[in-house]
């Protein structure tokens, strides 16, 4: 599963990064930083058309409201800077974000869901 998030160069500078487990790509767009994670991907690892991309969706609503957003970004960030600077992340915040992680995926399969139900 590739992750894309939103992030900053340090010059505050918004970009997206593209994840893939420890492998990663920076881009100035989604499609860039996605481009630049299958460019670095060994041949025949990568194979874009059976991988599944997460997108998070970064506005509140009645699948991920906002108050789970908000924690979720603010563990992100907190994630990020104990990442940056090899301190180790607290395992009850680890748990804790693992869930929101797992809630915003069902999320995303609800809305999915929703969708298709308004198609027909």
């Amino acid at each position: 599963m590739i992750t894309v998030e939103r992030d900053k160069t340090e010059t505050g500078e918004p970009v997206y990064r593209a994840i893939d487990g420890n492998k990663f790509a920076v881009g100035k767009t989604v499609g860039s930083a996605f481009d630049a994670l299958a460019g670095e991907q060994s041949r025949g690892v990568f194979q874009p058309e059976g991988t599944f991309v997460w997108i998070p969706r970064y506005e509140a609503d009645q699948f991920f409201p906002a108050e789970q957003r908000d924690r979720l970004r603010l563990l992100m960030d907190e994630w990020r800077a104990a990442r940056d600077s090899s301190t180790p992340f607290p395992e009850a915040k680890q748990s804790e974000l693992e869930a929101l992680v797992d809630a915003e995926l069902d999320a995303m399969a609800q809305r999915a869901q929703a969708y298709l139900d308004s198609r027909e």
